[in-house]
């Protein structure tokens, strides 16, 4: 775009490159020339330089998925300049604790030409179902029970033990603790 002159009875302020209706957005630094031509044939050619500032390249990633023992995901943005956050933020880090879409805007410093970019935080947060059952009670003739936990994943048992099943000799009250090993999710079973 050119900021032109008056000539004649022709004004014209903001050339479009190209001819008549054409208009083109330069890709490339380059020098073009304007020339306008009044009603009398006379002629002014003008040039002028258009300097093409590119977009930022921005990247961004997320250390996720949240988990119950992971609770806060950092994203992490690159391509320069100052950052912009979702939700606030203007560091090229960020530090989310809710599973969701983030964007981050890069803005070149020099230019002023920005750039957009988004990552997804997922969530893993899905508790064990846990279940335990015996096969008692207690006995003269029976002197052991056998406590079962399902569930999946691993298995604490009160007073020691970690497999799925738990041989006992006294009367009272156990408890199971199973655990999810994909994203440490626990739930509690009491017998």
């Amino acid at each position: 775009m050119h900021q032109g002159k008056r000539l004649g009875t022709l004004i014209h302020g903001v050339v479009p490159l190209g001819t008549g209706n054409s208009k083109s957005l330069p890709t490339t630094n380059a020098t073009y020339t304007v020339t306008v031509t009044d009603k009398k044939g006379c002629t002014a050619v003008d040039p002028f330089t258009v300097t093409v500032n590119p977009n930022p390249t921005v990247n961004i990633s997320n250390d996720g998925p949240l988990t119950c023992t992971k609770t806060s995901v950092t994203l992490t943005a690159t391509g320069g300049g100052t950052y912009a956050w979702s939700g606030g933020g203007t560091g090229a880090t960020k530090v989310v604790t809710t599973a969701g879409t983030y964007t981050v805007t890069v803005t070149n410093t020099t230019s002023g030409c920005t750039a957009i970019a988004s990552t997804v935080v997922s969530g893993d947060t899905s508790i064990p179902s846990a279940g335990a059952s015996n096969d008692g009670p207690l006995t003269c003739t029976k002197t052991s029970v056998t406590l079962t936990a399902t569930g999946g994943g691993t298995y604490a048992w009160s007073g020691g033990g970690t497999g799925a099943t738990k041989v006992v000799t006294t009367a009272g009250t156990y408890t199971v603790t199973v655990t999810n090993t994909t994203n440490g999710c626990q739930a509690m079973q009491v017998l």
